[in-house]
């Protein structure tokens, strides 16, 4: 968002960047089963860019992955009604409506990899803060927030906003390694260092020596 306030002009030289703190729930324990599945976890708004993991995922000839889509089909109810004619005859692929988001453990026990494929520019998606934080792979578009989240070390992780080539590729890529994968990416903000960065630019800003 900063670097949007720059590009119209304000001057940000003395702003300061926090971010959201998360604390995870318990711990990630992925239910056992032989595939590897991607999930879209968001509303099912062309803005959020499910069709471009629908188009992404029915190209990859791979039995052994699947996709599940989260998200309630109401806000859209054209648009929701084209993801799912994309998704017609490829049985890999299954809509799961709403989910409970205080409940990430238990609803996504059988997900290995959360896509964030946005083509608006995010700020900061709390969908892919709980995902790093509970260990998830994760695939996001290079667009807004989410680069800010992931990394931008971990290109294998980001994908160019709306290149669905692209994201097919990260897709592949990210299943043909589940065997051999690195450690997950750390989100390393919690809510109490949050609250004391924020407890400091008081401090700072007030002039009190507490």
């Amino acid at each position: 968002m900063k670097s949007a306030f720059v590009q119209n002009g304000v001057d940000t030289d003395k702003w300061i960047n926090i971010k959201h703190g998360y604390n995870p729930k318990g711990s990630r324990k992925r239910k056992k089963d032989t595939f590897y599945r991607f999930a879209f976890t968001g509303t099912l708004q062309r803005n959020k860019g499910a069709h471009l993991v629908l188009e992404a995922f029915i190209k990859i000839q791979d039995p052994k992955v699947r996709l599940a889509i989260y998200g309630e089909a109401k806000h859209d109810l054209a648009y929701s009604s084209y993801c799912m004619q994309l998704s017609k005859g490829d049985d890999r692929i299954e809509f799961r409506g709403r989910y409970d988001h205080t409940k990430i453990n238990e609803e996504f026990a059988d997900i290995d990899c959360i896509i964030v494929p946005s083509n608006w520019f995010e700020p900061f998606p709390f969908t892919l803060i709980s995902a790093v934080a509970y260990g998830f792979d994760v695939i996001g578009s290079k667009i807004g927030g989410i680069p800010e989240i992931i990394g931008e070390a971990n290109s294998s992780s980001l994908f160019d906003p709306g290149d669905i080539k692209d994201l097919q590729e990260k897709m592949i890529n990210k299943s043909r390694e589940r065997k051999q994968k690195d450690k997950p990416i750390f989100y390393e903000q919690n809510l109490e260092s949050e609250g004391f960065k924020y407890f400091q630019v008081y401090n700072l800003t007030s002039g009190k020596n507490l």
